[in-house]
């Protein structure tokens, strides 16, 4: 199976040289693109703890971390420069683990966008492309039936080896009275199932 896109988690640590190497010698040998991510560190405070810091406090804070990211994406333009690999730079803010995974599929959107909208994202797409896959998006009203079962049988009739989908949590009481796709899925899937939240 051939890489045509590989993600490397960037940082500042000594072991990030070590991991890009690596990476960058993957993606030369596999003549794909490579994406370098550096998730930028909590750089929101509380209010009240940006009280007790102080104004000049925070502003160093800020400042660390914003020359800390550039020296990460030099050091990374550097290096993939030299070795002629194709690649491209992202420092996304947020939850480090939902933010890595959020990128690590080309989506960089906000977790409350529907995933129709996730997959209509001209990124996500291209991103697809690149690795083969065609996608064509529906939009389909579900009547007299749970939306749980209806994606069952969708698959089903389109032939489908897998379903990807967003995960959410209602309320308790929400969920006792009218069911849940995501419980739905867990229960019923006949197909491996690819849930995001």
């Amino acid at each position: 199976m051939a890489y045509r896109t590989l993600l490397v988690h960037v940082d500042n640590r000594a072991s990030s040289q070590d991991r890009l190497a690596y990476a960058i010698a993957l993606a030369g040998r596999e003549a794909a693109e490579l994406v370098g991510l550096y998730v930028v560190p909590g750089t929101d405070l509380a209010p009240s703890t940006a009280a007790m810091l102080g104004s000049d406090a925070v502003a160093r804070r800020l400042e660390r971390f914003s020359e800390m990211q550039h020296a990460a994406e030099q050091r990374f333009r550097d290096a993939v420069a030299a070795a002629g690999v194709d690649a491209q730079w992202r420092a996304p803010a947020g939850p480090s683990i939902e933010t890595a995974i959020a990128h690590a599929v080309g989506v960089d959107e906000s977790r409350e966008t529907s995933v129709d909208e996730r997959l209509a994202d001209t990124r996500l797409r291209q991103w697809l492309a690149r690795h083969d896959i065609a996608i064509e998006v529906e939009r389909e009203a579900v009547r007299g039936v749970g939306v749980g079962e209806w994606l069952l049988s969708r698959a089903a009739d389109l032939g489908s080896d897998l379903l990807v989908m967003g995960g959410y949590a209602h309320a308790r009481m929400r969920e006792l009275v009218l069911g849940g796709v995501t419980r739905t899925m867990l229960g019923a899937m006949t197909i491996p199932v690819l849930m995001a939240h």
